[in-house]
């Protein structure tokens, strides 16, 4: 992916890009993602999803459906929980 923004897991076997710029950004304090990350706070952004994609391993991923209540989903066999990849409803 040409001019797009990547990054990955500490130990890199999942990663991501997005072309464009994000549409949204947000912190988030609650109980499950501060535990999830160790921190007092979360920052999450939105992206449009055409020009998005997961990687496992280097190779695409495709989204395994988690948890309804925290709103998670999982790549391959990578078990780091992803925020839920959904569409925007406006």
């Amino acid at each position: 992916m040409n001019n797009a923004t990547e990054g990955h897991c500490l130990c890199g076997r999942l990663a991501f890009s997005f072309s464009g710029q994000p549409t949204w950004a947000c912190f988030c304090h609650c109980n499950d993602c501060r535990r999830n990350c160790a921190a007092p706070i979360v920052a999450f952004i939105g992206v449009v999803l055409e020009g998005f994609e997961w990687r496992v391993d280097g190779v695409a991923g495709t989204l395994t459906r988690g948890s309804q209540h925290r709103k998670t989903d999982y790549a391959g066999s990578v078990s780091t929980e992803l925020p839920r990849v959904s569409a925007m409803v406006t």
